[in-house]
């Protein structure tokens, strides 16, 4: 067993048995230091698991394991995917479809009626919504170094980059029309 580096959330590691590879994804310490809604694997787990009967292409979920008994703390174990960041279950790269679809989309206009043009014009709201979305995340591992929570020996800084995101979230937001209050 090893752990994979470089999380800020749950704890994830490869297992590792004389036929298969696995995937295990544990909160990061007992429920009674966590706050109730967060390091949700169990959500994680039967999202994943929920999404397997979709085209969305996820790993195969062996078991979730909420007794925390077991090994210390919740726990779920999924199959090993290498990713090459080659082919897909399509037989084309992930990247090269995703970027088929952007490259296309003022051609023939994506799905729900948006353009490539309409993407564009709302550009800097767009980054502003997911730079916010990140800050908030970044705060949240600031937060768990404070109470002694975080997972990754990286949290530190990571966490030290929420205040920056913030504020170049907010430049975009300005640039696409948010006034100050």
């Amino acid at each position: 067993m090893r752990q994979f580096k470089g999380g800020q959330s749950n704890p994830t590691y490869q297992l590792e048995t004389p036929g298969a590879l696995y995937v295990m994804r544990a909160k990061p310490g007992p429920a009674a230091k966590l706050l109730p809604s967060a390091h949700a694997i169990e959500r994680e787990f039967r999202v994943m698991q929920a999404l397997a009967a979709t085209d969305v292409p996820v790993a195969r979920m062996h078991l979730l394991c909420e007794d925390e008994g077991v090994i210390g703390r919740a726990f779920y174990v999924m199959a090993h995917v290498h990713w090459r960041g080659g082919a897909g279950a399509a037989g084309n790269s992930v990247r090269g479809r995703v970027r088929a679809a952007l490259s296309g989309a003022g051609q023939r206009g994506c799905s729900g009626g948006w353009t490539h043009e309409a993407l564009m014009a709302d550009w800097d709201y767009y980054l502003a919504y997911n730079m916010f979305r990140i800050a908030a995340i970044l705060q949240g591992i600031a937060r768990r170094v404070v109470d002694g929570t975080a997972s990754s020996a990286q949290a530190r800084q990571a966490g030290a980059g929420a205040h920056p995101m913030a504020a170049l979230a907010w430049k975009h937001a300005l640039k696409a029309g948010a006034r100050p209050v």
